[in-house]
């Protein structure tokens, strides 16, 4: 069995190249590495990660986050591992559970492009896992936070009481290794259990940030199928923004 990780060059997709024994697929060697069989695990970490596109980059915007998710259910596989995003839900005021009726209404481009790329694993192929994540943190990660812990008194856009959920690069990694000899099929909410004010977050930080007037919103989030699967998962967004920190710091 072969574990192919697609978009390997950076952030969350290289960790997990990293730290899987997997063979990297970039946009380099796309066309030459990925040979694939019925035994193969692709897992597809690749992303445009823009909110909002420019009008004249629609196109490779389409590629990078629709296309390409289309390409991957053509090749030979055994499992399709997606990470997509919490951010799918929108603003909803409701408790949000992975087999809720969502309209595409209020996400922002980027969500909703990650809904099409789900429906199309869904249509697709018979064995998928789809991985709602939430904001993580990680050696590779550039949130907002990661930048924080690297600088003093950083410009932010996001408004002091926005809204987050925070989870580990590590604890992704722990459940692959499940999922991947697991039978598993379906989606999951990867969340931690409650979610922290941006401005506790950064208290917790220690550090100064000027904040802005944008308010990023995470709409509360059950984890319940995940904790069945993973209980490392039981912290709050909190604790873990801790853990990290004293991590870093050793």
């Amino acid at each position: 069995m072969s574990i192919f990780v697609v978009g390997a060059a950076k952030g969350l997709g290289k960790y997990i190249s990293n730290n899987l024994n997997s063979i990297k697929i970039n946009r380099d060697n796309f066309t030459e590495t990925l040979k694939t069989n019925n035994e193969s695990i692709i897992i597809s970490c690749a992303r445009n990660k823009e909110k909002f596109p420019k009008i004249n980059n629609l196109y490779s915007y389409y590629e990078d986050n629709i296309k390409l998710t289309e390409t991957l259910c053509k090749f030979e596989h055994k499992k399709i591992i997606y990470m997509s995003t919490i951010e799918v839900y929108g603003n909803t005021n409701e408790i949000c559970y992975e087999n809720m009726n969502i309209r595409m209404n209020d996400q922002n481009p980027y969500a909703q492009s990650k809904l099409i790329s789900e429906e199309i694993i869904k249509k697709n192929t018979s064995d998928y896992i789809i991985l709602r994540l939430s904001a993580l943190l990680g050696n590779h990660s550039n949130n907002f936070v990661n930048r924080l812990l690297k600088k003093e008194n950083i410009d932010t856009t996001l408004s002091e009481d926005s809204i987050f959920n925070y989870i580990l690069y590590e604890d992704i990694i722990k459940l692959l290794e499940q999922l991947i000899f697991s039978d598993y099929i379906g989606t999951l909410n990867v969340v931690s259990n409650l979610n922290i004010v941006l401005d506790n977050a950064v208290q917790i930080v220690g550090k100064k940030a000027n904040f802005g007037n944008y308010k990023y919103f995470t709409p509360v989030i059950s984890n319940d199928k995940l904790l069945k699967k993973a209980p490392y998962f039981d912290k709050s967004s909190e604790i873990i923004l801790k853990n990290y920190i004293n991590t870093k710091h050793d």
